[in-house]
């Protein structure tokens, strides 16, 4: 098929030349249109796709094709960007194909989600080696992510799919290497902060499967996980190239301690007695050996309507101390919400869990015991109010 671009350029010559001397016809997109079958045997035809010499992008121009031998389907898309895979989106052809030939070497520009959901491959093949960049790896993780496993010429060589109609096998003239698995963590309380150290020899793109070791699991590469409960859990990483996979193991002690290392919000009253507005009000509470400058320090809701409140320059908390923060509208939802403790950089320093308060009186939310703060939900408790002193 030549879409009547002529390209002044050895290949483009070299092609010509080769397709006359073997005696090869050459159709233009005056002798074919999309949904023609060329049949080769009774088992195999070339159906094409899409034809466009009119395309204003010449890589638009390539002719798209769908090989099937048997029950097996190749999908070969030349350079086509990702306005043409809407076009075969949205036309009549059966797009499935079990083996996709990625177009335009891996331009971002193409390979889109919704084209790989259309098409639903299971091996893509990349033919690459220039000095564009390709490919992209924009592109690798969208491949990654629909889990087709990738073969590049520049990594493999030369590729050769062989099918007898049922099943395929792939041949490389350079075999992929498997990738490494690795992670490094941290924990603060019962948070464990996971880093990916993984590797891959050929450069592929990894997918990665967490398991946390306490039935939760994560396909991020470097995931925050937060525990539940104290104890030693065995945390497993797999990673896979689409290819070979690597795994491995470590064991993650979670211990759960109090903080008092910093000012922690002790108390929060949403919903008193009457008007809310001007009755609200928040307690602060220091907990650590030294007095602490709270000038400039800021309290943020995150529901409903995100309200803000600053404290006053020279103001600050004594060791063991507490401030009582009331505000002159109503500041906090009593349906659902939460406050978070900013120190004058934006730091957060605390946070209260989501909680509610819907029966108008003198019980407030509270930590129990006073100051104890676990970063968990546990540590609060709907009792009777004790508005600058400590909680029962």
């Amino acid at each position: 098929y030549h879409p009547g671009l002529v390209r002044e350029t050895d290949n483009y010559t070299n092609f010509i030349i080769a397709a006359e001397n073997e005696g090869c016809p050459i159709y233009t997109d005056d002798e074919v249109d999309p949904g023609d079958y060329i049949n080769i045997s009774s088992t195999t035809t070339f159906q094409i796709l899409h034809i466009n010499k009119y395309a204003s992008d010449s890589n638009d121009a390539s002719i798209v094709i769908k090989t099937s031998y048997g029950s097996v389907d190749f999908l070969f898309t030349g350079d086509i960007s990702s306005s043409v895979e809407s076009e075969l989106i949205n036309s009549p052809f059966d797009l499935d194909s079990d083996i996709l030939k990625v177009a335009h070497h891996g331009s971002k520009y193409s390979t889109y989600d919704a084209f790989l959901d259309a098409t639903t491959p299971s091996v893509g093949i990349i033919s690459v080696g220039s000095s564009y960049g390709h490919p992209t790896e924009e592109t690798l993780t969208r491949l990654a992510n629909h889990k087709v496993e990738v073969y590049r010429t520049d990594y493999n060589g030369t590729v050769t799919v062989t099918t007898n109609g049922e099943t395929w096998s792939v041949e490389c003239e350079r075999e992929n290497n498997p990738p490494v698995a690795g992670f490094t963590y941290h924990t603060d309380n019962i948070t464990a902060y996971f880093t990916d150290i993984s590797s891959d020899p050929d450069g592929d793109v990894l997918t990665y499967d967490w398991d946390f070791g306490d039935g939760n699991t994560s396909e991020e590469q470097n995931p925050i996980h937060i525990y539940s409960a104290e104890g030693t859990y065995n945390v497993t990483l797999i990673v896979s190239d689409g290819k070979a996979s690597d795994s491995t193991s470590k064991y993650v002690t979670i211990t759960q301690q109090p903080s008092t290392g910093h000012i922690v919000i002790n108390e929060i009253e949403q919903n008193p007695y009457g008007d809310d507005a001007g009755n609200e009000w928040v307690e602060l509470f220091n907990p650590t050996d030294s007095a602490i400058d709270v000038s400039g320090w800021k309290l943020q809701t995150t529901h409903g309507n995100i309200e803000t409140h600053y404290i006053p320059e020279e103001t600050t908390i004594n060791s063991g101390g507490y401030l009582v923060i009331t505000f002159n509208k109503q500041f906090l939802d009593n349906n659902g919400d939460s406050v978070i403790l900013f120190d004058r950089n934006s730091n957060e320093i605390d946070r209260t869990p989501v909680v509610g308060d819907s029966h108008d009186d003198s019980r407030s939310w509270q930590r129990t015991p006073n100051g104890y703060d676990s970063d968990s939900p546990s540590d609060w408790q709907f009792k009777y109010a004790t508005e600058g002193y400590s909680n029962s």
